[in-house]
């Protein structure tokens, strides 16, 4: 009888291989085919990729399709919430996003305040002045990343 679970061996494999990937983004049928896994083994992968969405390495972005975290700007975090209809995402991973993600009203989706929620951090934007303006109060102030919110991860 043939095992079906994954070796400790495999899993390193397919870490390495969703590390190294070109795209930002894969289905669990795409690294299937890519590593050359048997049909019985489709579970356990199926399993290992829910392990590795818990530890923050992978996302869910569709029904079933992943994206690697690092790749596409994902970010984790709790949601506060302001009663004008925006919000901010205290991000978990403090080393990489130490400041708090802005998240206008338009991109806050069904997420309520105290949500745990999976962020889409945007590329933030140049602001073209002209440099003979003074620059005062708010605009002095680094402007704060902005994101979207993908999904509710956890209601609170």
């Amino acid at each position: 009888m043939v095992s079906s679970s994954l070796t400790a061996e495999q899993k390193d494999e397919i870490v390495q291989f969703i590390r190294l990937l070109k795209t930002n983004s894969f289905t669990l049928r795409e690294l299937c085919r890519r590593l050359d896994l048997e049909s019985d083994q489709r579970r356990s992968l199926e399993r290992f990729l829910v392990e590795l969405e818990a530890q923050g390495l992978i996302h869910r972005i569709k029904r079933r399709r992943y994206a690697v975290a690092a790749k596409k700007n994902f970010v984790t975090g709790v949601l506060n919430c302001h009663r004008d209809g925006y919000g901010f995402v205290l991000p978990d991973d403090r080393l990489n996003y130490p400041e708090d993600i802005f998240i206008p009203p338009v991109n806050m989706e069904d997420a309520l305040h105290g949500d745990r929620v999976l962020v889409k951090v945007e590329p933030q934007r140049k602001r073209l002045r002209d440099p003979q303006r003074r620059l005062r109060g708010a605009e002095q102030a680094r402007e704060k990343p902005t994101g979207s919110i993908v999904r509710v991860i956890e209601r609170r």
